[in-house]
Order: C-alpha cells, then structure tokens, then sequence
C-alpha cells in the first residue's frame, strides 16, 4: 500500500496576515519593555542624583584606578561611596573637608561617577579649579593652570606654595594700619622708594619690593600688603607672573560687562564712570562703587567671592 501525504492548499496571503501581525506585536512588546526599563533605570539615576547632590563629609580621596572611567574613590563613614576623575585637579591625596562641584558622568551600581571641576576648602577659605588656587580670605589668585608641579596650601595665617613636595616660599597678608600704627600702605611704599629699595615690576603691574633678604612685598593698593618669605629671586620672578591679586583692578577686568548690564537695569546705562571704589566685607563679599559722569549718584554691586564672583546685591546710593 501506498501511504501518500496529502497537503492541503495553503492560503498564502492569511499566513502573510499572520505572520506580520506576530512581528508588529512583538515590536509592540519589546518597545513597552524597553519603555518600562528605561523609565525605571531613569527613576533611578534621578534618585540618585538627588541623593547625591548636596552631599558634604569629611572623607579621604584614595586611588581606585578604572581609567578612564574613574580614577578614584571617596567612602563616608556610611560606607557610601562615589567614583570620581578629574582632567585639571589633581586629586591624589585631599584628607580636609571638601565641598566638590561635579558632573555626574555615569553610574557603577547605585554609586555616581562624577566629573569633579572645582573643590572648596572651607578651613581654608581655598577654591581649585583648574588648577588655580584662589584663597578667599586672602584676596589672592594664583594661576597655576601651566604649572602643574605648583601647588599650595593655607596653614594657619600663611600661605605655602610648593614646587613638587618642597616648599619654596610663605605668603602672609596683613592690614597696613594695623602694622603701621593706622598709617596707610602709601606710608611704606613711600619710606621703600626713599630708601631705594630694591623692587621690579611684574607683567600685570604690581611692584614687589625687596623688604630684607629672602623677604618680597607687594601691595593691592592703599589697604592691604603680602610679604613672601624665605623666598629667592628666580622664584620670586617666576611667581610673579601667575600671582593676582583680587582688588579692583581685577574685578572690573573679569565683570565690567556684567557690572554695566547691573547698573543699568536698576538705575541708568554707564558708558563712562569717573571713580570706582572698592570695599571689602569678613562675610566673603566684596562691593564695587562705581560713580557716573551723568549723575552724582552711584551704583554699588555687591560679588559673593567664594561663589564664583555671583552679584547678589545692587543697590544705588543718592548723594
């Protein structure tokens, strides 16, 4: 006996209907899927920036190398722990308290990987970003962003700057007419030229007088002084160039345009201003007066140093 196998005649075009309402279903299903995931995985990561972003302890950076990924790691005393790198700061050996600005670049299981651009210091009163140290409390500005075998430090009421691990010299700032008997700082820039004092000038113009050997001082103008010690000239030659001081000068050269746009949305357009003025405050602040040529009165801004320079006061004083 013959066994045949008999085949029905198929109906291509439903099969086809089938076959493609099974495809677009499992597209279907995979984008809900991909969705639900997605928006958990999102759900996470924003609780985890939330969690993470106003985080602030004493911890210790140590070296935990996944490069380029992170290059170290901090733990609080939780055991909470964040990854983090940096391409300016050097973050090999921080143990003081920190506030660290970042960018949160990816996560390694609920703990972020961050981007650090800046780090305070507040025992310090010390702000690095780019490898630019600025001491808050000292008014002082040191670019060491081509230098990066630079660094420095605040210990006590002086400043200590290093090549590699060796120190090479102390920075103390100090009030003209408290070490004057309520003289000015004029008073002993006057006694140095007298005297012909050695001195020369740096590049952006302040004048560092040879106060005795291995000791330098230059002056922000009336109010204040910094003298270097145990300093030797190459060095002194050498910093002068990357050393700013934050006095007037300063804050007009970096938000003179923010300073006119301040001005003239509460008072009038200052094209031209005959004086400027500078106060400063103990609450990291400093006030800029600056005086029109078309009105006797003035327009004083108030700058939040230690947040980068952010006005947060404009007020106009009638005369």
């Amino acid at each position: 006996m013959v066994i045949r196998t008999f085949h029905k005649k198929r109906n291509i075009k439903k099969t086809l209907i089938i076959l493609f309402s099974m495809f677009i279903w499992v597209i279907i299903v995979t984008k809900i899927f991909d969705f639900i995931q997605t928006e958990i995985t999102e759900s996470n990561k924003n609780e985890n920036l939330n969690i993470w972003k106003n985080i602030s302890f004493y911890w210790e950076i140590s070296i935990e190398s996944n490069f380029p990924i992170y290059t170290h790691k901090i733990t609080n005393k939780n055991w909470e722990i964040i990854f983090l790198k940096s391409s300016n700061i050097n973050l090999n050996k921080y143990i003081w308290e920190l506030e660290i600005y970042w960018e949160i670049i990816d996560h390694k299981g609920n703990s972020p990987i961050i981007e650090v651009s800046s780090i305070k210091f507040p025992e310090q009163s010390l702000i690095i970003k780019n490898n630019i140290y600025f001491f808050v409390k000292d008014m002082l500005y040191l670019d060491f962003t081509n230098q990066p075998d630079l660094s420095a430090k605040k210990d006590d009421k002086e400043i200590q700057i290093f090549y590699k691990d060796e120190k090479i010299s102390n920075i103390e700032r100090f009030l003209c007419n408290r070490v004057l008997r309520q003289k000015d700082c004029n008073y002993l820039i006057e006694d140095y030229w007298a005297t012909q004092k050695e001195n020369f000038d740096s590049y952006r113009w302040y004048t560092y007088y040879k106060h005795w050997t291995g000791l330098r001082t230059v002056f922000d103008g009336t109010m204040f002084g910094y003298i270097f010690k145990d300093i030797e000239v190459d060095n002194m030659l050498s910093l002068s160039n990357i050393i700013r001081i934050v006095d007037k000068n300063f804050v007009l050269e970096n938000k003179i345009e923010t300073i006119k746009e301040t001005c003239a949305k509460n008072w009038e357009i200052i094209e031209k201003f005959n004086t400027s003025s500078i106060q400063y405050d103990d609450d990291n602040k400093i006030h800029i007066i600056i005086e029109s040529q078309k009105s006797k009165n003035s327009c004083k801004i108030t700058f939040d140093i230690r947040n980068e320079r952010k006005i947060i006061q404009t007020q106009i004083i009638n005369k």
